[in-house]
Parts: structure tokens; sequence; C-alpha cells
């Protein structure tokens, strides 16, 4: 029988993870409506948004609130993608988020075979959809995708490039579920880097 603030194995504590997770939230937006610190100024990067201002629009005005320096990551990037995380994490284990939870375990346990794997398969992706569309598609073969602008006419909605997405992820779920196996069945290797 567990005793009153135990938890099982390899499971985080749920209250302090669910307030650490809302702290992380507050604090992101603290930092993001003040700009007082956390993400780069514009024109550091390539990409880089900068500070947090009111747009023409309210939905532009919530994209640029999101949009905090990715690579690399800054503090307000960290603080919006971790916070969630603990409190799915906290959570997590029971009912239908425990299986969801076991379907993402399985990227985190090839984390780098996932990046490096999943790279490749967006830009394959982005090359067929591009093709089946009659969308111009040279600009992905110059160089690194990331370094080039594509031109007018090339892209999808919002809907499409979310079905997209969760397409990918599905289809990449295989691959690394057998790697996976791979890493368990050699953990002394230098498999269990990737």
């Amino acid at each position: 029988m567990k005793t009153p603030g135990e938890t099982r194995p390899g499971k985080l504590p749920a209250e302090p993870a669910r307030g650490a997770g809302a702290g992380a939230i507050a604090l992101f937006v603290l930092l993001r409506t003040t700009n007082l610190y956390g993400n780069p100024p514009a024109g550091i990067a390539h990409a880089t948004p900068g500070d947090w201002h009111w747009m023409p629009t309210l939905s532009k005005s919530a994209i640029l609130f999101l949009d905090v320096e990715k690579y690399p990551p800054s503090l307000q990037y960290l603080l919006i993608t971790l916070g969630p995380i603990l409190i799915l994490l906290a959570i997590g284990g029971a009912g239908w988020w425990g299986r969801v939870g076991r379907f993402f375990a399985t990227f985190g346990s090839v984390p780098l075979f996932f990046y490096i794997l999943h790279l490749f398969v967006i830009h394959l992706a982005a090359i067929a959809i591009g093709l089946a569309w009659h969308q111009p598609v040279d600009w992905l073969f110059h160089g690194g995708f990331f370094l080039n602008y594509p031109p007018d006419g090339y892209g999808h909605g919002i809907y499409f490039v979310c079905i997209t997405w969760a397409a990918i992820i599905v289809l990449l779920y295989w691959p690394c579920a057998w790697f996976a196996q791979v890493k368990k069945a050699h953990p002394q290797s230098l498999l269990r880097f990737l």
C-alpha cells in the first residue's frame, strides 16, 4: 500500500511537476509580455523573431507571442515548451494519456536517430508534395532547404501542414521503434548515443 505522497518508481511526483510546469508558463508570459529577458533581439540570426509587440491582428499578435528563438533555445523557448510538458507528465500514466505517452516515449528513446531521420523524411516529403501539387521545387535541390526561401506559389494552408506533420510522425514511429529495440539488444554498443 502506498503512503500519501509516495510515487511509483520512474514517475514524477504530480504536485511539484504541475507546480513547476505552471510556474514555467507563468514566467514565460511575464517575460514575453514585458520583453525583459529571455529571447534575443531581432536580427541576431536569420529568423530571430525578437521582442513581442502588438501586431495589426489578434492572430498575428498571438503567433508572434509564441514565436521564440529555438536555435539555440532561448530561455523563453525552454519555458513555453518544458512547462506544458511537465504538466502533461504529471497527469500522464493514467487512462489514454499513458498510451499516448508510451507512443512518444519511443521517439524519446532514440532522440538523435529521430532527429536525423526526420530531416531527410521532411525534405523528401516537401519535394514529393511540391511535385504532386505542381509547385516549384527547384529551390529544394540547392544547398540546405533552411538556407533558401521558397518562391511565390509554394506552400499549403495550416490544416494541410498539420495533417502532413501528423502523418510524418506516425510514419517515423516504426523505424524509431525498430531502432529502440536494436539499442535495447546492444546496451553496451555505441548505438546508445543515438
